[in-house]
């Protein structure tokens, strides 16, 4: 006697969606009844995210005083260029310590033939200290701001990149940035941490009313000194270009050290160079007076 084979079928389990006021079950929903519902959601999603983005936008224009949108761009557009100026300076600092732990430790040869002492690149660290008042310049206008200050954003910037670094690469705080590791995770931390620095740089007059004193002191001491701030700023402004292409003919001229590290030196000395000559150009320092910051 031959037994059928009792078969198990599985049965979906029921349940019920209400929206809108109607009851919907599994089989309405497998159907795609639910896809309207869906897509409204989305359209409702982003109408809020375009109404939240204009109030930003509202809010940080009637704050600056800026009379339309476009003018508001525009003064955006200059604080931005103005921060991407000073962090160009500070990643030149940056590049020229390592560039001379290695001349010093290692005994580089630093872009021969072209480069005719390698103790040449000291002039890229007083041509960018030289250039942070003119990039800062360039970023005085009235942008308003969204909830915080710059430096807030800075500082917090500044921390979650050395926690992140401290917690997930091997390299010491305190060799961060003339420690020869070309790791991506490295760079990507070392730029986090330029940029942090570069927003409190551009708000530091506004950290404490001491550091606002301090700065004023600076300013009337670069005020009495304002000539040869101006000489100095042509002078490493030209050796600044004269290094940039020296590296820039080294690497054309040798195609293996045409390198993402030998391209950002050359794009940044460039920007160095030109940065000193529109302030050149503008005799930003001249100009400088003595009233207080």
């Amino acid at each position: 006697m031959v037994t059928a084979k009792k078969t198990t079928v599985y049965q979906r389990p029921r349940y019920r969606i209400i929206l809108k006021g109607r009851v919907l079950n599994a089989d309405q929903e497998a159907s795609g009844l639910l896809a309207p519902a869906k897509r409204d959601l989305m359209i409702r999603f982003t109408q809020t995210a375009i109404r939240r983005i204009h109030e930003i936008i509202v809010t940080v224009r009637l704050r600056s005083g800026a009379d339309s949108v476009a003018s508001l761009v525009r003064a955006l557009a200059r604080k931005l260029f103005s921060l991407i100026l000073t962090f160009n300076c500070l990643l030149c600092i940056v590049y020229a310590a390592g560039l001379l732990v290695g001349f010093y430790e290692a005994n580089w040869k630093l872009y021969p033939p072209y480069l005719i002492a390698g103790s040449l690149v000291w002039v890229i660290i007083p041509a960018s200290i030289v250039n942070i008042f003119p990039a800062m310049s360039v970023g005085r206008v009235k942008t308003g701001r969204l909830w915080f200050h710059h430096f807030v954003y800075g500082f917090v910037v500044l921390a979650l990149s050395l926690t992140m670094l401290k917690m997930f690469t091997p390299v010491p705080q305190v060799g961060l940035f003339t420690a020869r590791n070309a790791s991506l995770a490295i760079n990507v931390g070392r730029c986090f941490v330029l940029g942090g620095l570069t927003l409190v740089l551009d708000d530091f007059a506004d950290i404490s009313k001491r550091l606002r004193s301090v700065l004023s002191v600076l300013k009337s001491k670069a005020y009495q000194a304002r000539k040869i701030i101006h000489a100095t700023q042509f002078l490493t402004g030209l050796l600044s270009f004269y290094i940039f292409v020296c590296v820039g003919l080294y690497i054309a001229l040798n195609p293996a050290q045409v390198t993402f590290g030998n391209l950002i030196l050359t794009g940044t000395l460039l920007v160095t160079s030109l940065t000193s000559f529109g302030g050149l150009k503008r005799k930003m320092w001249l100009n400088i007076t003595s009233e207080k910051v």
